[in-house]
């Protein structure tokens, strides 16, 4: 429900494409960040749980990868289903999501190798850089 709830307030209407550039990339920042934990976390789980280079962990790491790519999916779907906007600003809503989705997966993986989580204010500014 929550995720439901994060997408209806992410991408409701043409409000969202018609907002400035920083703005669309706060929104999409903030968003995105509500699951660095749990991706975190994951990968942490993963990497302590099953030996290096072993078939468990692979397969662990391809669940991983495809729960965090379902999160970035989810907005995109969503993108391209509201007829509110135009093509061009789809385009550049979903190049966007693009950005600082593929930014939480990377951050996430990197973070939870080097055992280091980071607060909400540091994944923020970093989910923020990676606007496009």
């Amino acid at each position: 429900m929550k995720l439901i709830a994060l997408l209806a307030g992410l991408v409701a209407g043409s409000a969202f494409a018609l907002d400035a550039p920083e703005v669309r990339c706060q929104r999409s920042a903030n968003y995105y960040a509500e699951f660095y934990q749990g991706l975190y976390t994951m990968h942490r789980h993963g990497l302590e749980k099953f030996p290096s280079d072993s078939p468990e962990r692979q397969l662990y790491f391809v669940q991983v990868q495809k729960n965090g790519d379902k999160v970035e999916m989810n907005v995109i779907k969503s993108v391209r289903g509201d007829t509110s906007l135009s093509a061009s600003e789809q385009a550049v809503v979903i190049k966007l999501h693009q950005a600082v989705g593929k930014q939480l997966r990377e951050t996430a993986a990197l973070d939870a190798q080097a055992a280091q989580p980071k607060d909400r204010q540091a994944v923020l500014q970093t989910l923020q850089e990676a606007c496009p």
